[in-house]
């Protein structure tokens, strides 16, 4: 049963706590994943190679739309 926040003040006293879900991966490994994936390897062999899982590798490529962050050397 989902209560509102209003609901949680009132049973706790206090506010609905903020939840910061599963832990990301550092930014490090999604690096590699694109240095692999400029090297013309699929996207599957790219999250193998850097040990990430293959819906990691794939929300990656979804979010940044095929290209990497843009990162000053």
């Amino acid at each position: 049963m989902v209560k509102s926040a209003k609901q949680v003040y009132r049973l706790t006293g206090r506010a609905a706590m903020y939840s910061p879900g599963v832990p990301s991966l550092g930014h490090e490994i999604e690096r590699r994943f694109w240095q692999q994936i400029a090297i013309g390897i699929t996207s599957e062999k790219a999250v193998q190679a850097v040990g990430a899982s293959q819906a990691v590798g794939s929300r990656w490529f979804r979010y940044r739309g095929g290209m990497p962050l843009f990162s000053r050397p």
